[in-house]
């Protein structure tokens, strides 16, 4: 089976990215973490040992390049080869001799990785966003469950990342409402923020609706520090049918 990210824009744009660290001690396990993220579109950050394959000028030069290494993204893989793609950005203008998509094959991964003992490598997600529907008796409710991306395996500080503030604004396409919430807090990788949202449309029917969401970051690594970035994304639902509690007291009353 081949997996490689998807050719069209998602419908999402973001002005940072929620990054998680993690690592497996465990190869074949390392390998299913890796494709995991990748079929949840969650491209993967590595850093290679790669002084031999790009030469530098210098012998201090080189080995400094071992020891800081070259970055790719993995973006996708193949099981029928056993390759994993990914881009190389080191092209010919910066003195390498490969760019565009290179093949790194599953046998060879571990070798080749910067902490390869640890297998550590990093997700470049945006944040993780669940929307559903539900319903009172006056009226639909959408629900946000926000937070970071959780991948399979061993988490890399893991009680030293959290969101601490969250601030969302809903719009609706097909109908003129807006409606804000802003939550505080601390939200560990792992765990999310539930957002509650009034939607004062009483019948069934589709709509589109988008998401301005406003986020604080912090943590410790490599030094402490706070972000905040802007994530937007758009979202199809589906409105349940309600009744409002007015509405069912006068059908009573008619029925009496």
């Amino acid at each position: 089976m081949r997996v490689v990210m998807p050719q069209t824009l998602p419908k999402s744009t973001a002005s940072g990215i929620a990054a998680v660290s993690g690592y497996e001690p465990w190869s074949k396990r390392t390998l299913d973490s890796i494709k995991d993220s990748l079929a949840d579109d969650i491209p993967i950050f590595i850093r290679l040992h790669s002084a031999a394959d790009y030469p530098c000028e210098t012998v201090e030069d080189t080995k400094r390049l071992d020891m800081e290494s070259h970055a790719v993204l993995i973006v996708g893989y193949d099981d029928e080869s056993e390759e994993f793609l990914a881009i190389d950005p080191w092209n010919e203008g910066w003195r390498g001799e490969f760019g565009g998509v290179i093949q790194l094959p599953y046998s060879i991964l571990h070798k080749v990785c910067v902490n390869c003992s640890a297998d550590k490598c990093t997700r470049m997600s945006e944040m993780y966003t669940d929307v559903t529907i539900t319903s009172n008796d006056k009226q639909n409710l959408v629900n946000l469950n926000i937070g970071f991306y959780t991948p399979r395996g061993y988490i890399m500080d893991k009680e030293d990342t959290q969101f601490t503030s969250f601030e969302v604004t809903l719009k609706s396409e097909r109908n003129s409402f807006e409606v804000t919430r802003k939550v505080l807090g601390t939200w560990e990788i792992g765990e999310y923020a539930k957002l509650c949202f009034p939607i004062p449309i009483n019948k069934s029917g589709i709509d589109t609706l988008s998401f301005d969401v406003k986020a604080t970051i912090e943590g410790l690594r490599p030094y402490k520090y706070t972000d905040t970035f802007n994530y937007f994304f758009i979202e199809d639902v589906e409105y349940l049918a309600v009744e409002s509690s007015i509405s069912k007291s006068a059908s009573s009353r008619n029925i009496i």
